[in-house]
């Protein structure tokens, strides 16, 4: 790029500097001497149209200062003195012209005294406008290195660090840059990094504690199903004679059958456990801030869907609660009300209740069966009209988490075929 912009500039000062000569050529053009014919054919004009002029008094009718190089015009008579012709042909620094003229009563001659200060106006205006342009390129030079070490160089060492983060190579951090425009791109991608790492050994720590515990369920599930196994071999072959021994085996078999249905119950418990680490750092925001950046994004986006985004009057109020989570949740359900309305509308209204903000989120078009309401927030459920859909199902299974750790909450409702997910904030 610098190698282009020099070559640039060169052909600008080469083609900028011809052109200015070309257009000092023509201007120059010997504009002494085009004013010097022109005053002498003022002057034998007027001899001509009147012979008996004073010759003295017609020159200096003349006005000089309407010429541009002329400085000066005098007149020598054919009989003048060798002093006088000294004089008068003496050629002073800035240069002139003599020309003959024939009069009635004899011969003489006119001296024309010029200055070709126009044409080194023109040179000096020509080296400024070089020093300009030369100027110019050595601030673009400037700014081009500037953007160099400030933007392109740091760009360059961490442009595969996204590549090593995707391939899971976590140990490698970055060097902190506290100035620069990269400071605050390079801070996130190393707390992105270890925040992955962390969640790396959370996982890994969970893992292993989930097939401890599975091993050892495992392991005491064998006691009781043996009992249960001996029990009811007893009592298919008839060894319990007695009423009173098959009850007790019956007994048996049930309390066996309870310690299995516990350690069962331990076993979904420790698959089902808080799987998602979703840190939440509750504090205070305010309503408008939150719907500021909704409308930032959705607004756009559902304008490019054809989709008509309505937000009812609200007055704007101080909420409890993570800002960024919070914002988080609503995308999430913003996000399956496109996905699963019709397309024609999205509201987002607003209520007050017991010290509470509630913001519902309602999309027309619901195509979800009332049966399956009480489900859609529980984890990796997705319900029958998300067939041919992406989805994982654990948006509003985050959503609920979310708003749980912020002493909030969030239900769903079926209203006149509307989806309606409403949110609760505590107010402050």
């Amino acid at each position: 790029m610098m190698c282009a912009v020099l070559l640039l500039f060169i052909v600008i000062l080469a083609a900028a500097n011809l052109y200015f000569l070309k257009e000092m050529e023509k201007e120059k053009a010997e504009l002494h001497k085009v004013e010097a014919n022109r005053i002498v054919a003022v002057i034998k004009q007027g001899l001509k149209e009147n012979e008996n002029a004073d010759l003295g008094m017609l020159i200096d009718s003349i006005p000089v200062s309407a010429y541009k190089t002329i400085m000066e015009i005098r007149y020598l008579e054919e009989g003048a003195s060798f002093m006088e012709k000294e004089e008068f042909y003496r050629v002073p620094v800035y240069d002139a012209m003599f020309y003959p003229i024939a009069l009635k009563t004899g011969n003489g001659y006119i001296k024309l005294t010029f200055w070709e200060g126009k044409e080194k106006e023109g040179l000096s205006l020509l080296i400024l406008l070089n020093v300009i342009v030369i100027c110019c390129f050595f601030i673009l030079l400037a700014v081009l290195i500037y953007i160099k070490r400030k933007l392109i160089m740091p760009f360059e060492q961490i442009k595969e660090y996204p590549v090593l983060l995707a391939k899971g190579n976590l140990v490698q951090g970055l060097k902190e840059q506290r100035e620069g425009y990269f400071g605050k791109f390079l801070w996130g991608l190393d707390m992105l990094r270890e925040t992955l790492e962390d969640r790396k050994q959370k996982n890994l720590e969970l893992e292993r504690e989930k097939k401890t515990m599975l091993l050892s369920l495992s392991h005491d599930l064998k006691t009781p199903l043996s009992s249960i196994y001996l029990y009811g071999k007893a009592l298919e072959k008839g060894l319990y004679d007695q009423k009173e021994k098959r009850n007790q085996a019956v007994t048996g078999i049930l309390e066996k059958a309870a310690l299995m249905e516990d350690y069962i119950g331990r076993i979904i418990a420790a698959a089902t456990e808080d799987f998602l680490h979703i840190p939440v750092n509750p504090g205070e925001f305010y309503l408008k801030d939150l719907l500021r950046e909704l409308t930032g994004f959705y607004g756009e986006k559902l304008s490019l869907l054809h989709t008509e985004f309505v937000i009812e009057p609200y007055e704007n109020c101080l909420l409890y609660g993570d800002f960024d989570r919070a914002l988080e949740a609503f995308e999430n359900i913003m996000e399956n009300a496109v996905k699963y309305g019709d397309g024609k509308e999205i509201r987002i209204c607003f209520e007050r209740e017991e010290g509470c903000m509630l913001v519902t989120v309602e999309n027309t078009g619901n195509s979800l069966p009332k049966q399956e309401l009480s489900h859609i927030f529980e984890s990796f459920y997705r319900g029958s009209n998300g067939k041919g859909k992406s989805g994982s199902g654990l948006g509003l299974y985050i959503c609920r988490e979310i708003l749980h750790k912020m002493k909030g909450e969030v239900f769903a409702e079926i209203e006149k075929g509307k989806m309606q997910v409403t949110v609760v904030f505590e107010m402050l």
